[in-house]
């Protein structure tokens, strides 16, 4: 009997670990596969790829580096070290040499995708579209190309395509619900049906869409909404103006209906052209902001911070992240306090400065609109924070970065979502500064 290569263990439990999120161990794993097979490119991809994991990606561009020195015909040592430029120096110039080589090498599928993304951080869309186009004759049905497609033809304000190609995404994505429902929805109005309206995708997008429900139940003579536990309360007190709305708890049995759609499919299927209720759509509970007025209690200016969004890859996670020091300024101003809606968080990270952290204390959202609703400003990175507060209609500072995502089009000021959000937009990828030095001066002004 053969025994088991060793390399396919450490790569098998390097991938479980991976699955788990415990990264620290999977980097202890990926640095002894290394020790045991130094001369084997794929462990110093696993040991790259582990290091990105735990945000050192010093150390994992170096043995990037190594990697594409070592064995300059590999492949994937190229498309790693083109990530790295991306996501630690933000060189995209030298990102997109590095994916060109990897194509010199070896013409890949995955290395057009990495050319595509590449392309769309620097704004040039065509370029994207061309490199996708070239995965979409593959893999016409593949989710992730269909929803890259997609948000290149939305960034261009073409809503007719992006709107084809989303709601072709949706359908083909397995991590979504659309394949437990039945009957789907394409626009057309029943007043004698049911429509089931199933909450998807993150909570971000939930409080978007959710402005359409009004919309929505004049189409059907009910809409039987169904979403998460951490907004249940929530909507159940904004939306219970419907009348012929009713909530239901995603943990539970799908409800009997006649047909469906996703919550986050709507803006798709109705369209961009009146994009309804700009603020004001949710409604904070009562009782518990004035329990927050009380924390919240101060003469100086307050605002409210949230500084890391969930994430779905590396690089969304780079675009959506800033460092606290580059905040100092801010949080120095002796006429201002700031408060933390950040949850899932080290507290230690906020010790050395006067930052009050309610986030922690945060059990669902009704606890996060309740303070966000004592606050002056909200200042915050696109996340659910983002869109609920200005669905709450507070004044919100929204940082994006030098590309962002296809939710705020090519805006670089307003947005046709809240009429309270201020975009204030990276305009150089490798820095914050100025766009936070513009945020603080112009609540100092106001």
């Amino acid at each position: 009997m053969n025994k088991p290569d060793p390399r396919d263990i450490f790569e098998n439990y390097i991938k479980m670990l991976e699955s788990r999120e415990d990264y620290e161990k999977q980097v202890e794993v990926a640095q002894n596969y290394y020790r045991q097979f130094p001369n084997d490119a794929q462990s110093l991809l696993r040991l790259s790829d582990a290091l990105i994991n735990i945000n050192k990606l010093k150390e994992a561009y170096d043995y990037a580096e190594k990697l594409t020195s070592d064995f300059p015909e590999n492949p994937k040592g190229w498309n790693q070290l083109g990530l790295l430029c991306e996501i630690y120096l933000k060189d995209y110039k030298k990102a997109k040499e590095c994916y060109q080589k990897s194509l010199e090498i070896e013409e890949s599928l995955s290395t057009y995708y990495n050319l595509a993304i590449n392309s769309v951080h620097q704004n040039d869309m065509e370029t994207a579209l061309k490199y996708s186009e070239k995965i979409y004759k593959e893999y016409p049905d593949d989710y992730g190309i269909n929803y890259l497609i997609a948000t290149i033809y939305l960034y261009k304000r073409d809503y007719k395509n992006g709107s084809e190609f989303m709601l072709k995404s949706l359908k083909n994505n397995p991590s979504v619900a659309y394949s437990i429902l039945k009957n789907h929805w394409s626009g057309e109005e029943n007043k004698t049906e049911t429509l089931l309206v199933y909450g998807d995708n993150g909570f971000g997008d939930m409080f978007m869409c959710s402005r359409y429900l009004n919309t929505v139940s004049k189409y059907f003579k009910t809409i039987k909404l169904v979403i998460p536990e951490e907004v249940f309360d929530l909507f159940r007190q904004s939306f219970s103006n419907i009348d012929n709305l009713e909530f239901y708890h995603k943990e539970n049995e799908l409800p009997e209906y006649d047909k469906s759609v996703l919550l986050s499919a709507i803006p798709f299927i109705i369209g961009f052209k009146d994009i309804p209720n700009k603020d004001n759509y949710l409604t904070e509970n009562e009782q518990i902001t004035t329990n927050y007025k009380q924390i919240i209690s101060t003469a100086k200016t307050k605002i409210g911070l949230c500084i890391k969004a969930g994430h779905n890859s590396i690089r969304d996670l780079k675009n959506r992240t800033i460092d606290l020091s580059c905040f100092e300024g801010l949080i120095k101003n002796e006429n201002v306090q700031i408060y933390s809606l950040q949850t899932n968080h080290k507290t230690e990270d906020y010790k050395q400065y006067n930052i009050i952290d309610l986030g922690k204390d945060f059990k669902n959202f009704n606890d996060t609109a309740g303070a966000i609703k004592n606050l002056d400003f909200v200042v915050t990175v696109d996340t659910s924070v983002a869109h609920l507060a200005g669905a709450l209609g507070v004044k919100t500072c929204l940082l994006l970065p030098y590309c962002a995502d296809w939710r705020w089009f090519d805006n670089n000021e307003t947005t046709e979502w809240y009429n309270s959000v201020t975009i204030y937009k990276q305009t150089n990828p490798k820095t914050w500064e100025d766009v936070i030095n513009k945020v603080v001066q112009n609540i100092t002004d106001m």
